[in-house]
């Protein structure tokens, strides 16, 4: 979210595209993963607002993953917390590919319908970003969650401050 608590333009266009596969599909749950621990700047409920009140979308149709921290989160909470073993992937396109690969590795059934970056030209500002979680997202699939203060996942804590932004 904006600091304001809007919504930016790459996520009103996923947030629009839900409505559109709603009016198609209105049977259809879904499901917003994002770090709902803030009282202020709350992504989760900020899309649970605008998909209700702007896009059409009953309450009774959305859930909330407020334990979505980062994508393999988000991902694995499909599992455990919604049981689901087939989903429907609504994201950026600079982001797909990850979010597919970690379903995948978590044996999870998963599509995705990739939204274009264009209109924000978020890929240029978050490229080194994406890859940088590309790598991280293959160290948890293969070694595990990190245990700060243990090995690969220390130098890879330190590395991501070293690059601005904790990439945990």
């Amino acid at each position: 979210l904006f600091e304001d608590d809007s919504i930016p333009p790459i996520l009103k266009e996923r947030l629009d595209k839900a409505g559109e596969i709603y009016s198609m599909h209105p049977d259809m749950v879904f499901i917003l993963s994002g770090d709902g621990r803030k009282r202020i700047s709350n992504d989760v409920i900020a899309m649970q607002n605008y998909l209700v009140r702007e896009v059409g979308i009953p309450d009774s149709n959305i859930l909330l993953d407020k334990a979505g921290y980062n994508t393999f989160d988000s991902v694995r909470n499909l599992i455990l917390m919604f049981h689901l073993r087939k989903v429907l992937i609504l994201t950026s396109a600079f982001h797909t590919e990850r979010a597919l690969y970690t379903a995948l590795a978590l044996k999870l059934n998963a599509y995705a319908v990739k939204m274009p970056d264009s209109s924000s030209g978020v890929w240029k500002s978050y490229r080194f970003r994406e890859m940088m979680a590309v790598v991280k997202t293959w160290f948890i699939i293969h070694w595990g969650e990190p245990r700060y203060g243990k090995g690969i996942h220390k130098a890879w804590f330190r590395f991501s401050l070293f690059v601005g932004k904790s990439l945990y």
